[in-house]
């Protein structure tokens, strides 16, 4: 395959990656729209359930120190291919995502981004930064912010889905831009999955990923494996085989930070 296959086929699976994260994912029930501007109050219901599963993955304290910075070790299907991949993640805004089966690498710090290619370092084209700086930190982290000031929070009710009792919720941040729908275990808290608008192919899709496995580690309850979809269409699977809490070696992000 070209290089030009490759960062085509790169770019689509870091944009499926980034639709799911640590904690994003969803389930295949009929859903409402995450797309309304939510000019209210947040719905008691609502911050009451976001509440509940902010405790259910380990409380606000652990998860925010947990996921401040964490590195993983990937392998995702998608379109025909199974790409195993590194990333890393340092809050607020470094990332980095190295694919094994070529020498390729990409590092956003902040709005810069390079890309390094057989050792050759580069711009990375123009729409790798918005691709790589939202990959893993609005999902990663979408459940704790939630409970703090500027998100407003909105309870959409109840679907029955593969047996279980899903909760809906709506979260509209206006000053970051984001919007997405929630699901949650009724009865436990435990997040089931999120929907948002994702660029794919050059296109803006609602993209659903489902958790299928969840394991604890510490305290942190993560997804290990989740499928993404886009209406009956299976986009990806990915599953997470290692997942490292704690501090990333600075060499992740060269050669943005040297």
């Amino acid at each position: 395959m070209t290089l030009r296959g490759w960062r085509r086929r790169l770019r689509g699976a870091a944009t499926l990656l980034g639709a799911a994260a640590l904690l994003g994912a969803g389930s295949a029930c009929k859903r409402p729209e995450p797309t309304a501007v939510v000019d209210d109050p947040s719905d008691p219901r609502a911050v009451e359930l976001v509440k509940r599963a902010v405790e259910t993955h380990g409380g606000y304290a652990a998860l925010k120190a947990g996921l401040s910075q964490y590195s993983l070790e990937v392998s995702t299907q998608i379109k025909g291919m199974t790409i195993r991949s590194t990333i890393h993640w340092q809050a607020p805004d470094r990332s980095a995502w190295s694919l094994h089966a070529r020498r390729l690498k990409s590092v956003t710090v902040g709005g810069m981004c390079r890309e390094v290619v057989d050792s050759v370092s580069r711009p990375c084209p123009k729409d790798a930064v918005r691709t790589l700086r939202s990959m893993w930190y609005d999902h990663v982290t979408n459940i704790y912010p939630l409970v703090e000031p500027g998100i407003r929070l909105r309870y959409l009710g109840v679907v029955q889905e593969r047996g279980q009792r899903q909760a809906q919720v709506q979260a509209v941040d206006r000053a970051r831009g984001f919007k997405l729908a929630l699901y949650f275990n009724h009865q436990t808290g435990q997040l089931m999955g999120d929907d948002k608008v994702q660029r794919v192919d050059g296109k803006d899709l609602r993209v659903h990923a489902e958790i299928v496995r969840a394991k604890r580690h510490g305290r942190l309850l993560l997804p290990t494996e989740m499928v993404f979809t886009h209406g009956r269409r299976t986009l990806s699977r990915m599953t997470i085989h290692s997942i490292k809490l704690g501090r990333v070696d600075p060499g992740a992000f060269h050669p943005v930070i040297k």
